[in-house]
């Protein structure tokens, strides 16, 4: 449950190399592409500017993310991680390693919970690197506020981790906020 490997046979359609697994640090989409509807949501609906995704794979994206969003803001962390393994399993696409972690956010804190210390900070470390390519914010999540949360509870993690246990301050738990839109 950890969102860390493929599975057996997990393959993608397009070759390697233009499946954004590049370490770029810049943003993937330069946009927040949030609606205009007040949820604050992305507006995934767009098809992809190289013309690369459907809208049927852009609908399906945007239905994960934003039922995963509220999975994770509710401490649904293990729903979470399921609803977006679904979506992350079958994009080969620029979003693959962005889903890849938000899966591995909601396993850390669903570990950190029961107590899992090093398996939460390892996978608090996996979906840092993950992320942060994506820059400030992609899909109009807020991912400069959601990997700064993160960090803080990877440091109490560390030092649950030698200290060798103790509860993990459930403050500490991060939400998933959307950039507000600019339109």
């Amino acid at each position: 449950m950890d969102g860390t490997e493929p599975r057996d046979g997990d393959t993608c359609a397009r070759d390697a190399d233009t499946d954004a697994r590049d370490g770029s640090t810049e943003p993937r989409d330069g946009s927040t592409n949030a609606r205009n509807d007040g949820t604050g949501a992305p507006d995934l609906s767009a098809g992809a500017p190289d013309g690369g995704e459907t809208m049927a794979q852009r609908d399906r994206l945007h239905a994960a993310l934003a039922k995963g969003v509220d999975e994770f803001n509710a401490r649904e962390f293990y729903e979470c991680h399921e609803t977006l393994e679904e979506v992350w399993l079958q994009d080969c696409g620029d979003d693959h390693l962005f889903l890849q972690g938000l899966i591995q956010a909601a396993a850390a804190y669903h570990n950190l919970l029961r107590g899992k210390w090093s398996g939460g900070a390892r996978l608090l470390d996996l979906a840092l690197v993950k992320l942060g390519p994506y820059g400030a914010s992609h899909h109009g999540v807020d991912l400069a506020s959601f990997t700064q949360e993160m960090r803080q509870g990877r440091v109490v993690a560390g030092d649950l981790l030698r200290r060798g246990g103790g509860p993990f301050d459930e403050r500490l738990l991060p939400q998933i906020h959307y950039v507000p839109s600019s339109g």
